[in-house]
Order: structure tokens, then C-alpha cells, then sequence
């Protein structure tokens, strides 16, 4: 047999084992990838329940603390302000995280950029409408704790998730950008009733 024929033989074979070894190892690699999202999945879906479950238990203590308020006193005590405003703005914070997140998950962001700003808007806005009616329902030191609530708050929670989901920077950074506007509001709110 010729020299140059075996030499073929050698490469083509080599060729095929190469070809082999590289598609098992993308389909390994494939199977990783899948494992390694559905796992990222659940997590997602564990933090979402907790989140809500979180959510629905804020709900219930502030039905608890107004009709408290109202059967007992005119105004609320410090304590007492100090969780309605906790509860409020941590159950404000989950529920705009489980939203964008359903945003994120079910809209393809590129070229729907509108749609998704508006949808956004609408729910921050209509959230803010609702949390500035539930602190009507209290007072401290003669003030509804409405009046406490700053209107920029809810353009900057607008801009600052516009600018998370907008340029796709996920949803870690969704919640961690979300958890320190919402604390900084927290503290500003109370700070707001002791000067």
C-alpha cells in the first residue's frame, strides 16, 4: 500500500476522531449548561415564593397595625411607625422585584423597549398611588405619614429599573439595586419624623 494513501487513511481518521471527540464534548458541555440553568431556575422560583410569602405576611401586619391604630389611639407610637414604614416600603420592594422579574422572564427586551418602559411606569406609578393611600390611614405626631412620602422616590425607582432592565444587567442586580433604594427610603422616612 502506497505511503501517501496510508497517510490519508491516518488523517481522515484522525479528522473523524477529532469531529467525534468535539461533539461529545459540546453536547457534554450543552448538558452542564442545561443543569446548571434549570438549578438557576429553581433558585429563582424558591426566592420568588419566599419573596411573596414575605409580601403577603407585610400585608397582613399593616391590615393588623391600622385596625390596631383605630381601635386603640388617634395616632400610631414610634414603634409602631417605625414597622408600617418597614413593612410598606419591604412589601413595595418585593412586589416591584416580582414584577420586573415576570418582565424580564416574559419579554424579549430588545426592540420592546417601549412596551416595557410603559408597562414599568404604569406599575411603579400605581404602586406609589397605593402605598401614599395605605399610609394615609396613619399618623405620628399629628402627621399622616403620607406627607412623608417624597414623590422623587418613585421617578428614581423608575430610572434606576428602567436602567437594570433596559440594558439586561439581570435580575442579582435588579434586587440588590431595589434593596438599597428601599432601605435608604426607609431611613429617610424616619429620619423625616424626628428632625
Amino acid at each position: 500500500m502506497d505511503s501517501k494513501i496510508v497517510l490519508a487513511i491516518v488523517i481522515v481518521g484522525m479528522i473523524i476522531f477529532y469531529s467525534i471527540y468535539e461533539f461529545i464534548k459540546e453536547k457534554n458541555k450543552a448538558k452542564k449548561d442545561k443543569i446548571q440553568k434549570d438549578e438557576q431556575n429553581q433558585i429563582f422560583k424558591a426566592i420568588g415564593n419566599q419573596l411573596l410569602e414575605n409580601s403577603l405576611g407585610n400585608k397582613e401586619l399593616l391590615k393588623y397595625l391600622k385596625i390596631s391604630s383605630q381601635k386603640y389611639a388617634e395616632e400610631i407610637t414610634e414603634s409602631q411607625m417605625r414597622i408600617v414604614i418597614e413593612s410598606l416600603f419591604t412589601n413595595s420592594q418585593l412586589e416591584i422585584q416580582c414584577y420586573i422579574s415576570k418582565i424580564i422572564k416574559e419579554n424579549h427586551i430588545k426592540g420592546n423597549e417601549k412596551e416595557v418602559t410603559t408597562k414599568i411606569k404604569s406599575f411603579i406609578n400605581n404602586k406609589y398611588h397605593k402605598d401614599t393611600l395605605l399610609l394615609k390611614e396613619f399618623k405620628f405626631k399629628e402627621i399622616s405619614l403620607s406627607d412623608h412620602m417624597n414623590p422623587e422616590w418613585k421617578e428614581y425607582v423608575i430610572e434606576n429599573v428602567l436602567g437594570c432592565v433596559i440594558k439586561e444587567k439581570g435580575e442579582k442586580a435588579l434586587q440588590g439595586m431595589l434593596q438599597n433604594l428601599f432601605d435608604s427610603f426607609k431611613c429617610d422616612m424616619v429620619e423625616s419624623f424626628s428632625a
